[in-house]
């Protein structure tokens, strides 16, 4: 009888592990490739690209020389700059605006000792300082009375920026700063807010809001998503009873949001939505044991981030199955699948590897952080053993006869 039951065990994790591999290398064949760029770093040993805008400026963080980690600006006739000064602490850019604005902070808690890569998950206390960089005036801080800790997000075509602030651990709230760089609590516009909301050129938020209680998380039964349109706050329902929203993602120049969901632990499946006002929720192609982390998107839709499947061991966790015995055995058996750089087109998903030259140099192309309404892609990927920045070009395909992904 044990016999039976360990051939039936071997035979369903075999299975599975094939399901798995389907999931991974069966992709929609898409009409679409890109040239791929390496961004290449302020001298040191890697490079992440963290936002780009519609003239193909990208910004985010690279290593120097002496291993110290600064934000920078990349365009294609200046190539990467550093665009904050040099200091005992580590600097990122998190985004870009078409001006060429960018926002980012500057981590208190991560001194240039600290190991590249390395997260604030060891530190109690939130200490960031906000800034502001243009070309013509370099950094300026961004500051709001009180706050210790400031830690900007987005910023849009007229300058508008949102972010967080924090008196205290316990004590935070969400920031806006207009153009002229006046800042008022969010708080005041819409009752319940918490996390920063998303912002577009329009000057229209999206974001959760809280309806009852102290929520663990954005995405918590006690928050609701909500569209903020001059003084129309709009609430957002959830696309069907048995989805819950987690993320409310991005917004676009179409109004339309980007969320993350997943259905009902026993299927534990994740899925992404595009809401538009009037139309309601369009479901993305989000394959069945599969992780997606999803970061923009574009006004025609097209989304991009990373994707991995579950490991065996989740797998078997869903079905019931939590042998200790077993586990160990696939942790051993099976080491964690790294992820992939994933675009999505017309709501299908597609791997971003396929879609470059081949021997292109790269080893793998980890993730994609950002597309502009070019359809041109930032991400990070690891070229040389090192992680560098990558910018992916759309190219005229015979397919479609078009340089755009759509």
């Amino acid at each position: 009888m044990r016999r039976k039951k360990r051939l039936l065990l071997l035979v369903t994790v075999s299975l599975l592990i094939l399901l798995v591999l389907w999931i991974i290398f069966a992709r929609n064949p898409v009409g679409v490739r890109y040239e791929i760029m390496d961004l290449g770093t302020l001298a040191g040993h890697s490079s992440s690209a963290n936002a780009l805008n519609d003239r193909g400026q990208v910004v985010g963080m690279s290593q120097t020389e002496k291993g110290e980690m600064y934000a920078f600006i990349w365009d294609a006739t200046q190539g990467m700059r550093q665009i904050t000064k040099d200091g005992p602490y580590a600097t990122f850019a998190r985004d870009i605006n078409n001006k060429g604005q960018a926002i980012g902070y500057e981590d208190l808690n991560m001194p240039h000792q600290a190991r590249p890569g390395s997260r604030r998950d060891y530190f109690s206390e939130r200490r960031e300082r906000g800034f502001l960089w243009t070309e013509s005036g370099g950094e300026k801080t961004l500051e709001y009375p009180d706050c210790e800790s400031v830690s900007p997000s987005r910023i849009n075509n007229e300058g508008q920026i949102t972010g967080r602030c924090w008196k205290d651990p316990r004590n935070q709230f969400v920031v806006v700063w207009d153009a002229s760089g006046e800042a008022i609590d969010f708080g005041t516009l819409v009752e319940g807010i918490r996390y920063a909301p998303l912002l577009n050129n329009h000057g229209v938020f999206a974001g959760f809001r809280r309806t009852q209680g102290e929520p663990e998380s954005p995405g918590s039964r006690e928050s609701v998503p909500f569209v903020l349109e001059g003084k129309q706050l709009l609430e957002i329902q959830q696309p069907e009873p048995t989805i819950h929203i987690n993320s409310v993602l991005d917004i676009n120049d179409r109004n339309q949001v980007l969320f993350s969901a997943s259905t009902a632990k026993a299927t534990r499946r994740e899925r992404l939505f595009i809401w538009t006002s009037g139309e309601g929720f369009a479901d993305l192609d989000t394959p069945a044991l599969t992780h997606v982390f999803v970061r923009r998107f574009n006004d025609r839709g097209q989304v991009v981030g990373s994707s991995g499947p579950y490991l065996p061991s989740e797998i078997l966790e869903m079905i019931g199955i939590r042998w200790e015995w077993t586990s160990n055995f696939l942790e051993r058996a099976f080491r964690e699948p790294e992820p992939e750089a994933v675009v999505w087109v017309e709501g299908k998903i597609h791997d971003l590897s396929d879609l470059v030259p081949k021997d292109n140099g790269w080893e793998r192309l980890e993730t994609a952080a950002d597309i502009n309404n070019r359809g041109q892609i930032v991400g990070n990927g690891k070229i040389g053993g090192e992680q560098h920045a990558f910018l992916l070009t759309p190219i005229e395909s015979s397919k479609t006869g078009t340089n755009h992904p759509d």
